[in-house]
């Protein structure tokens, strides 16, 4: 399967991803429906730009990526606008 990564994926993704607090800023989102294929996903965005996708919980095979410094920037900038508590959760249907 190909990930293809580009500015409006990132924002689309954006919108449903959780800023966790941590020592490190990190943008993680997820999903679990059912019956779809994959039924579960998850996403993990690090500060540094390197980012995780994953296919399970416990997926064997996860696709490692780096983003752009420009993407990595509008995330963030994106996230800090968001929310500037700690933790904040956006939840979608």
């Amino acid at each position: 399967m190909k990930i293809m990564w580009h500015r409006h994926s990132c924002l689309c993704c954006f919108l449903i991803l959780t800023l966790t607090a941590s020592a490190a800023p990190r943008l993680f989102y997820s999903k679990y429906f059912k019956g779809s294929v994959p039924e579960y996903v998850a996403i993990t965005v690090e500060h540094n730009g390197d980012a995780i996708y994953q296919e399970g919980k416990t997926d064997d095979n996860p696709i490692k990526l780096h983003l752009k410094d420009a993407d990595i920037q509008e995330l963030f900038g994106l996230a800090d606008k968001f929310g500037s508590s700690a933790s904040a959760k956006v939840n979608s249907i």
